[in-house]
């Protein structure tokens, strides 16, 4: 940013609030779904329940007999997306320009500042699309003497909503999920927006604070809060939320998974889920079940699997069908038909580009990550081929 932007006053732009629209019709070989989300976007899209049931034990993976292809959701199957930033990223080389991708694989959002010139400093939130390129969502100037906190940007499944925290203690939001008013040096942790982008979680307080607490807002007006519990995860439709109890108000073995429904007002510490990050289902957790055998949960039924080799479950599609893997610093898409594949045998990786994937769609077929290029802060976005799935 120039010495003469930074003199303009405090800017915010955003986008106007659309209406959403239904996702109808068949979803290749899974049962027609009418809901808020987009094809892709649909906890009950590919990548979601198979034919055969809704169970983890009994459709898991399920994603591949029929046919249903990568152009369910706009893909190309095949493509593969260099991501690479078009200015001076001008933040430390180990913190992620790229803050969020969209739940269809089909946008990255993130954000940028520029080195402080003499009282302020800028922060700029910006979005990627394939087929829109770059697009910049907002700037704001953020006063060095004034309280700030890391910047974040984070987006819903089809990126029409889209939050930032900025550093001046403001959530900001292009849907209404702004919070109405933040009291100064409040700080905002561990924020989560909901896939349909009707809901958002944050912690807050002061920091260092012994007692903070978790807020809950969501595009109508209602609120809700915790005391001390965090929230990591929440389902597609904002309406459950899994977290971390610290044991303020009840008695517990901390720390202790808790399910909380805002709108009815109770959080369950009592659920057996193993881990806070639920799947956009809003039911199935991941989880590494020991060195070499990862866990996928449900309130009846626990699937194992053995990886053979140590592994780590990275993401996962919105029921868990599809599961990104790292075994030993190499990366597995996991379904039940197929079992294990490396990545790089199901994508199109470019000559002179190496990958380290980091996430997959809701509906299984897109994979994103980190691109080592000859540019620096590069990101990749990879279609999975065709037949991935048959």
């Amino acid at each position: 940013m120039t010495r003469s932007l930074l003199a303009y006053p405090r800017i915010r732009s955003w986008f106007q609030p659309k209406s959403w629209h239904a996702a109808l019709g068949m979803l290749g070989f899974f049962p027609p779904v009418v809901g808020l989300l987009p094809r892709s976007c649909d906890p009950n899209g590919p990548g979601g329940p198979g034919s055969g049931g809704s169970s983890v034990g009994a459709s898991a993976g399920d994603a591949g007999h029929g046919g249903s292809s990568a152009g369910d959701g706009g893909e190309t199957p095949g493509a593969f997306d260099v991501i690479e930033p078009s200015y001076d990223v001008g933040q430390p080389a180990d913190q992620r320009w790229i803050t969020d991708w969209s739940g269809d694989g089909q946008t990255a959002v993130g954000v940028h500042t520029n080195p402080p010139y003499e009282d302020a400093y800028g922060a700029f939130f910006v979005s990627w699309n394939a087929a829109r390129g770059w697009e910049l969502q907002a700037k704001v100037r953020v006063e060095t003497d004034v309280f700030n906190e890391p910047p974040t940007h984070l987006t819903n499944c089809d990126a029409r909503v889209k939050v930032w925290r900025d550093g001046t203690g403001w959530i900001t939001s292009n849907a209404g999920l702004g919070v109405p008013f933040v009291e100064p040096g409040l700080f905002h942790d561990d924020l989560v927006l909901s896939e349909d982008g009707t809901a958002l979680t944050f912690r807050t307080g002061i920091r260092d604070q012994v007692r903070p607490w978790t807020e809950w807002h969501d595009t109508s007006g209602n609120e809700s809060s915790l005391l001390l519990d965090t929230v990591y995860s929440l389902s597609a439709d904002g309406l459950t939320a899994f977290g971390i109890s610290s044991c303020y108000t009840v008695s517990c073995t901390y720390p202790k998974t808790f399910r909380w429904r805002p709108l009815e007002g109770y959080a369950d510490i009592s659920t057996t889920a193993p881990t806070p990050y639920v799947a956009a289902d809003g039911e199935t957790i991941v989880y590494n079940y020991n060195e070499t055998h990862l866990g996928i949960w449900q309130e009846d039924s626990l699937d194992i699997i053995d990886c053979v080799d140590a592994c780590t479950a990275i993401a996962w599609s919105s029921r868990a069908q599809v599961l990104l893997v790292n075994r030993n610093d190499d990366f597995f898409i996991w379904t039940r038909p197929h079992g294990f594949r490396r990545v790089l045998d199901l994508i199109n990786v470019p000559a002179g580009v190496a990958v380290w994937p980091t996430g997959v769609s809701l509906d299984g077929w897109t994979i994103t990550g980190d691109a080592f290029t000859d540019a620096p802060y590069a990101n990749f976005r990879a279609t999975l081929k065709a037949d991935a799935f048959q």
